[in-house]
């Protein structure tokens, strides 16, 4: 229960962060976040490994996987982004 709390907690915050800057002037600051979570996408697929007695097709099945699962919240910050940064246009 205490470790749903803190992950609630933080994915509130970074989302409060990333409207924030996301409203801000310059384009940029908008784009740290879902940049640093699809950086750490990248690092999480490196990571895997093509285990004995797996096939090749498996192993690419993973990788898609695991990159659709670890870039939810680079589609998420970015949505975010485009909307304020929209909003701030007009």
């Amino acid at each position: 229960m205490k470790n749903i709390v803190i992950f609630l907690l933080l994915s509130i915050g970074l989302i409060l962060l990333q409207i924030y800057l996301s409203k801000k002037i310059s384009r940029f600051y908008g784009l740290i976040l879902p940049s640093l979570t699809f950086i750490l996408s990248i690092f999480t697929v490196l990571n895997l490994m093509l285990v004995e007695g797996e096939t090749l097709f498996q192993f690419i099945i993973q990788v898609i996987y695991t990159l659709l699962l670890c870039n939810l919240p680079t589609f998420l910050f970015l949505v975010i982004y485009y909307h304020f940064h929209q909003k701030n246009k007009r």
